[in-house]
């Protein structure tokens, strides 16, 4: 209600952009995912499909938020309940995902890094 109908409009016309947006970066978290991985058989292969989940559960969440806004959903404790769910689960997904890649990172520059003994030259 607040927002009257000329913000409802311009919330609808630009959320096209998000939905292009959650498939853009679930690409790029999946391809940042096997970069990081690409050397190493492992636990890992099954995560690759954790960008994906975020981008699904973002796109969901759009569309329940289009729905709210435009009046195709009726607003209720279930419809309410149903978003604060997806949601939640985006973001335990995001909280995984970085857990996934922060592991990944960890081991992917203890193996490449050399220890300091190694690089100093012996006289």
């Amino acid at each position: 209600e607040t927002w009257g109908q000329d913000g409802k409009l311009r919330f609808l016309k630009f959320m096209g952009f998000d939905y292009a947006y959650a498939l853009a970066y679930s690409f790029f978290l999946y391809y940042l995912l096997r970069f990081f991985n690409r050397n190493y058989k492992s636990w890992v292969g099954t995560m690759y499909v954790l960008p994906f989940v975020v981008g699904l559960l973002d796109i969901i969440e759009n569309t329940i938020e289009i729905g709210f806004v435009s009046g195709t959903f009726i607003i209720n404790n279930f419809s309410e309940n149903t978003h604060q769910w997806v949601v939640f689960m985006k973001w335990v997904s995001v909280i995984a995902y970085f857990a996934v890649l922060f592991v990944l990172l960890v081991y992917y520059f203890a193996i490449r890094v050399k220890p300091i003994s190694h690089m100093v030259s012996k006289q």
